[in-house]
This record gives structure tokens, C-alpha cells and sequence, in this order.
């Protein structure tokens, strides 16, 4: 019995050896900006050469629209050709002089991605196929892992206003600023005496980027004079004070 169960356990891990998979293809966690561009990065894990990939991914169309894939600035003599179409992304990696893939620990694949106006959450999105090719021609056996792919709104980690551009201006200027938490944002306008020129900005905000304008026009929305003018933002405990200067 003993030999019957040594033999067994040699069949056992032998069988395991032939199906193994010899390299691993991944997609590693991403989170993008709602309202903005980010990347899905592919990275393979895999020890011996590699003359071509074939990769095709699904992925739901109206939450993210995926762009044109690009190679590692190591392999940019490889060609890449990509067809997307209905949610659905496949790409050729290959190269016409026989030449033999860079792999290392980075991203091999770059895909820009881009979230629909509004959409907020988790991307669905998968690896329908992937075939990378040994320089025999021959397919190798892989592993495939996509992380979690997420589009969330951007907070920001400190409070941070910008100096107003255009300064000088004539008509208007801009001013953006970021605040890290819910707080009642006061943004006013004085001029040199220390005297309210105008309101520009009274309400509770939620944590985000914003901006705001002023058109060198008073409370009554009458043009003020040419000249220096201090701005002064307050957010919760956070206050910051800039000058502007008004040119007619």
C-alpha cells in the first residue's frame, strides 16, 4: 500500500507539473479620476522569451471608453494593432524582425482609459483571452488577475488655493482652490483700506477642486477703480490672503 500511495503522489505531482501555468498576466489595481483620463497598466510575469502577444479584453461601454493601447519605451520596436469595438478591446503585439519581448517587473502594456461624464464606481472589465507566443510559435500556458478598477472623485489631502491668473487682469480672473473637507468657504474681495469690496463665494462645500471668478465688479455691480486689491479665502480653520491687481 505504501508503494501504491508513493507511486499515486509521484502521478499526482507530475500531472500538476504538465498543467501548471507558466507565466501570469495581470492587471493591477487602478483608480481613476472621475471626469478625467487615467491607464490600466498590464504587466506579465513570466521568466523565458516571448516573440508575441495576443490580448482581448471586454469591458461595459457605457461606464469607461478605452483608447489606443501603447507598448513599454523598451519594446517600441514592436507594432501594436488594436481594433475596439462595442466594449470590446483586441490588440496584436508583434514584431516583424523577430525580435524578443523586454519583460521586467513594469508595466508592459499601457491602455488609457476614460470614465463616461457622470459615471462614479467600480469598472467592470475582464481578460477574455490572452495567448503569448514563445519564438517557436508555440503558446504558453498563463494565469490571468485583474485588480479592482475603480472611477472615484479626486479629495484632496491639504488645503491649497492657487495665485489668480490672469494678475493683472482686465476683465476677469481666475481662482482655483482645493479643500481636504466638508467646510462653509468665504471668499471676499477688499481693497487696500481693509474695506469688503465684494462677496464672491458663501456656502458649505463638500472636499474638492473649485474656482471661482471675479469680473472687478463691487457688491452693487459697479466696475471698481484701477489698482491693488487683497483677496481673502477662509475654510473652516484654514485662511489665506493674496493680492490682485485691476487694470481699465
Amino acid at each position: 500500500m505504501k508503494k501504491l500511495a508513493a507511486i499515486f503522489t509521484v502521478i499526482l505531482i507530475s500531472v500538476a507539473s504538465i498543467f501548471a501555468s507558466e507565466a501570469e498576466v495581470v492587471i493591477p489595481d487602478a483608480s481613476i479620476l472621475k471626469n478625467s483620463e487615467g491607464n490600466l497598466e498590464v504587466v506579465i510575469n513570466y521568466s523565458k522569451e516571448i516573440s508575441g502577444i495576443q490580448l482581448e479584453m471586454s469591458f461595459n461601454p457605457s461606464q469607461i471608453q478605452i483608447l489606443e493601447p501603447g507598448l513599454s519605451k523598451s519594446n517600441s520596436d514592436f507594432q501594436v494593432n488594436s481594433r475596439i469595438n462595442d466594449g470590446r478591446l483586441i490588440m496584436l503585439v508583434f514584431s516583424m524582425t523577430g525580435k524578443k519581448l523586454i519583460i521586467d517587473e513594469s508595466a508592459l502594456l499601457t491602455i488609457p482609459v476614460k470614465p463616461l461624464p457622470g459615471f462614479e464606481g467600480k469598472v467592470d472589465i475582464d481578460i477574455t483571452k490572452v495567448i503569448l507566443a514563445d519564438p517557436s510559435g508555440q503558446s504558453v500556458s498563463l494565469d490571468k488577475k485583474i485588480g479592482e478598477i475603480k472611477v472615484s472623485r479626486n479629495i484632496p489631502k491639504v488645503f491649497k488655493v492657487e495665485p489668480n491668473y490672469p494678475n493683472p487682469f482686465n476683465p476677469e480672473t481666475v481662482i482655483k482652490y482645493q479643500i481636504p473637507k466638508s467646510s462653509q468657504v468665504v471668499i471676499t474681495v477688499y481693497n487696500l483700506k481693509g474695506q469688503e469690496v465684494r462677496i464672491l463665494e458663501e456656502s458649505f462645500k463638500e472636499p474638492g477642486f473649485y474656482q471661482t471668478n471675479w469680473n472687478g465688479k463691487n457688491n452693487q455691480g459697479k466696475s471698481v477703480s484701477s489698482g491693488e486689491y487683497i483677496l481673502a479665502i477662509r475654510a473652516g480653520k484654514f485662511n489665506h490672503t493674496m493680492k490682485m491687481v485691476f487694470l481699465k
